[in-house]
Parts: C-alpha cells; structure tokens; sequence
C-alpha cells in the first residue's frame, strides 16, 4: 500500500487531465484493486483523502467554468470509496476497527496504536522543542506505561470505574 497509494493518486489525476485517459484508466482500475486486495485501511483512507484534497484544489481551480471533466474521477472516486467501504465489511476488516467503540473492554492492535499514540504525545507536550532524544522513545514510552498503570492502581484503590491501560504483548 506504501507505492500504490501514490502511483494510484497520480493515475488518478491523469485521469482527470490528460487526453490518453484509457491507458491511465486502466492503470488506475488496476491500481485500485491492488490497493482494495492489500486490506490496508491506513492506504485506502489516505486514498480516500487524496482524492478529497484533489478534487477541493481541481474545483477551486475550475469554479468559474462548470467544467463536465470533473464528472468522471467523482464517479471514480465515489466508486473506489464504496468498493473498499464494502470489501472490508465482508472480510471483517470493518468490525475490527470498530470493535474498540462498539464494544466496552474489547482491544485490538487499534486500541494498542492508540494508547501508543497518546502517550507519544504526552512526551512530546513534555519536552516540545528538544523531545526526547534518539533511541529515547522506548524507555520513556515504558515509564509513562508504568506511571499509566501505578494510575490505574490508585484509582482502583478509590473509585471502581477506572480504565485500565493495555499491556503490550
């Protein structure tokens, strides 16, 4: 998904703007597919938001002329977003994202990149300018799991509704 999601952008705006459109159609439908079949949800939400971004510049661009090219990559793009929103509820890909919101208790790898992402930024509200240092996150990420846990502990002590941070495996 890390190549495809460019070369499948670029096709796309090729699409869009040039006169050979049936050979970068076809490069693009490929494209797309590739990307659909790779099941990588950061790669298709980032296709998804490309082809926002583009078309936002394109119609900034063209608001003077109602411009009927533009017609074709929305359907495109419409197209690509409901293929993807519909393979990864059939294979379960969907239910798994969701899985942390729909259900109290239950992680995933989401839940873990989230908890990750959070105490990430808790370093970088400590130490904004200079961060942390090279080959620093790791113990520093592991003292703020461990002062999240000594929290958790405390809390349990007082109050039974506390939410307990994950372990990693």
């Amino acid at each position: 998904a890390l190549f495809i999601v460019p070369l499948l952008v670029a096709s796309f705006y090729l699409v869009a703007n040039h006169h050979k459109k049936y050979l970068y159609f076809f490069v693009l439908i490929i494209l797309a597919t590739t990307l659909v079949a790779t099941q990588s949800i950061s790669g298709i939400i980032a296709t998804i938001a490309s082809f926002v971004i583009i078309g936002g510049f394109y119609l900034l661009e063209n608001k003077s002329r109602h411009n009927i090219k533009i017609v074709a990559p929305i359907i495109l793009a419409v197209t690509f977003v409901i293929l993807s929103i519909y393979t990864l509820s059939i294979n379960g890909r969907l239910s798994y994202l969701t899985q942390p919101w729909l259900s109290q208790g239950s992680h995933n790898s989401i839940s873990v990149r989230m908890q990750l992402w959070s105490i990430g930024a808790e370093l970088i509200k400590e130490k904004p300018l200079l961060g942390i240092g090279l080959g620093s996150f790791e113990p520093a990420y592991q003292q703020a799991l461990h002062s999240r846990f000594s929290q958790f502990h405390s809390c349990m002590e007082v109050n039974k509704n506390c939410t307990s941070p994950l372990s990693e495996f």
